[in-house]
């Protein structure tokens, strides 16, 4: 029961018949058996990754480097400085978007069923 509305095939502890025992697998240490998928609420729950939270997370960065190698770049004391500057900047900024890159291809998502919330 969850805030105070019964929830089809629920275990209860306080239910006539004790279906949490009926549910529990006697061989194993407390893990609830497989019960067999029936509708939509077998079903699994799928959570996607926000595009706009990826692809704002990226921008914003590939922008902070950028923006730094802007502003460095000028104030490098000395040439040894500025190519330093060069290959970090540029090195990270690749990375960036090359994870970016792999997020777009692959994007992540979470399953979850109702087996793995019990």
């Amino acid at each position: 029961m969850r805030a105070g509305f019964a929830v089809q095939d629920e275990a209860t502890l306080d239910a006539p018949g004790d279906p949490l025992k009926e549910l529990m697998d006697e061989s194993s240490t407390g893990v609830p058996a497989p019960v067999p998928a029936s509708g939509a609420a077998a079903a699994a729950v799928v959570v996607r990754q926000s595009r706009l939270q990826r692809d704002g997370l990226f921008g914003a960065l590939v922008a902070v480097f950028l923006i730094a190698l802007v502003r460095g770049y000028p104030h490098a004391q000395t040439a040894t400085g500025r190519v330093v500057l060069l290959v970090f900047v540029a090195a990270v900024t690749a990375a960036l978007v090359l994870a970016w890159a792999r997020l777009i291809r692959h994007p992540c998502r979470l399953e979850i069923s109702r087996q793995a919330v019990r």
